[in-house]
């Protein structure tokens, strides 16, 4: 094997033989140690079978993934803008720091995200400068990270996951919406809204699924069944599969609906 510079470039390219067959391609390296690495795990690979010719390519950049990252959420979720821009927002969150920009796909490790995670937490908020960055929000940017490593190991540019569990602390909110507060939602509320906050909170849907909603998802009955339901709504479509359910329809709701 050898690596040598041919007349006219700057990149080092590398020549071996292999059961007969002559191999010479450019490493995309200006350096001659990193073309030798190249040209070594292009024999090894060829050697171990795992890999044609054609599929060696170096590992890119965590900035560098950022396009085929992206244009993949967005084929993932072509129905879904407020995921895509979920996504891009965190990983561009992610490209702050700049040895996580920088490092290449395969050497980011538990390590690296320690630190991008103690950098992210002393952060200041871009909407309120007087506050650092919440464990929410960085658990947020964590789980970005872990969904476009997972990608590139499905495309195989990786072959391991560094473990990036989610962080303890996290303040977790509750709202009770009594019957106090029904009665002066009823007051107050002009309709449509007064029916859209009333029912679902009565049937337990999100905002969501409530706009998405088609009359086609009622399936109301006349008369009660056996545990007072008047048939329900059919949910169609939610962040995960779990969420795609049916929701019975109870008298208070069928008199919301009929209203």
């Amino acid at each position: 094997m050898r690596i040598y510079k041919p007349k006219g470039t700057s990149f080092w390219y590398y020549e071996f033989v292999l059961n007969g067959k002559r191999y010479h391609k450019s490493t995309k390296m200006k350096n001659d140690r990193e073309a030798l690495k190249v040209a070594n795990a292009v024999f090894t690979a060829l050697v171990k079978g795992e890999v044609g010719i054609a599929e060696t390519r170096t590992v890119p950049t965590l900035r560098a993934f950022r396009e085929d990252f992206i244009t993949a959420v967005q084929s993932e979720k072509q129905n879904k803008p407020n995921t895509v821009q979920f996504y891009t927002y965190s990983f561009d969150s992610l490209l702050k720091y700049e040895p996580l920009a920088e490092a290449r796909l395969g050497s980011i490790d538990e390590r690296l995200v320690q630190k991008f995670t103690v950098w992210a937490l002393a952060r200041y908020c871009e909407t309120d400068e007087e506050r650092t960055c919440s464990v929410a929000t960085v658990n947020r940017w964590r789980a970005t990270l872990r969904k476009a490593l997972r990608m590139a190991r499905r495309w195989k540019l990786i072959q391991t996951l560094p473990e990036i569990p989610r962080l303890k602390g996290e303040r977790e909110r509750s709202f009770v919406f009594t019957e106090a507060l029904r009665r002066k939602y009823d007051e107050l509320a002009p309709e449509p809204l007064n029916s859209f906050i009333q029912f679902s909170c009565e049937i337990g849907i999100c905002e969501s699924e409530m706009i998405d909603l088609l009359k086609a998802d009622v399936h109301m009955t006349k008369k009660a069944d056996e545990w007072g339901h008047y048939g329900y709504v059919h949910i169609r479509n939610g962040k995960t599969e779990f969420r795609k359910r049916g929701l019975p329809i109870t008298a208070r709701a069928k008199e919301i609906l009929t209203r």
